[in-house]
């Protein structure tokens, strides 16, 4: 399945199968309470192409929502990105790596 919305919002997204996030929509968010790659994928561009747009992953929620139940003993808390299956996430590199400081960060 694409993705090929620039705005989505899900309670929690369950992942089974493989979620790839289209790459001519020039900015996507994703805003979710949990997302769970459980058995699938999710996906946003590959080695030899990849993503070059804006791809944001938004959690929100607060201590009442419900978690993430991975198995008997595995639970994730609120705002979670639990990944079971495959998370393939392949963007381009920064052009600024590495920066010096010249003042105090505050």
């Amino acid at each position: 399945m694409v993705l090929d919305v620039a705005d989505f919002t899900f309670g929690t997204l369950v992942i089974d199968g493989t979620l790839k996030i289209d790459d001519s929509i020039a900015h996507t968010t994703i805003k979710a309470n949990n997302i769970w790659v459980r058995g699938g994928k999710l996906v946003a561009g590959i080695p030899e192409f990849p993503y070059n747009k804006k791809l944001d992953i938004e959690l929100y929620g607060n201590r009442y929502n419900n978690p993430i139940v991975i198995d008997d003993v595995s639970r994730t808390g609120t705002k979670s990105l639990a990944v079971t299956g495959k998370l393939h996430l392949f963007g381009q590199y920064p052009e600024i790596i590495r920066t010096r400081l010249t003042a105090i960060a505050r």
